[in-house]
């Protein structure tokens, strides 16, 4: 298994400033929409790890997009049967922490 530097991450990740662009973009790709609005802009002064201005965004986004938006949390180890899940569904949009905001696709 190929191991990556801390920095190679960065090119999986979006700024949680993108998330916007993230979430249409996975679903525009996906097939999931054609529609042309663009979600609006997670909050600047906020961060994703505040659950509950993060399901209201999900929820505006997903009503913008017209798509159904799933989130989702799990335990620690339960990861790597999540991440076997995540790969035989379609399209999914993960939270990671780093020391910056960012979100992995």
């Amino acid at each position: 298994m190929k191991t990556y530097k801390q920095q190679d991450l960065r090119t999986f990740l979006w700024p949680s400033a993108h998330l916007h662009l993230a979430v249409q973009t996975l679903a525009r790709r996906s097939g999931f929409t054609q529609n042309e609005e663009t979600p609006p802009p997670f909050p600047a002064n906020e961060t994703a790890e505040n659950n509950s201005l993060f399901g209201q965004w999900t929820e505006l986004a997903a009503a913008r997009l017209e798509i159904e938006i799933i989130p989702s949390e799990w335990q620690y180890s339960e990861t790597a049967e999540m991440l076997r899940c995540f790969r035989l569904c379609s399209a999914s949009l993960l939270r990671a922490r780093t020391n910056h905001n960012f979100w992995q696709c």
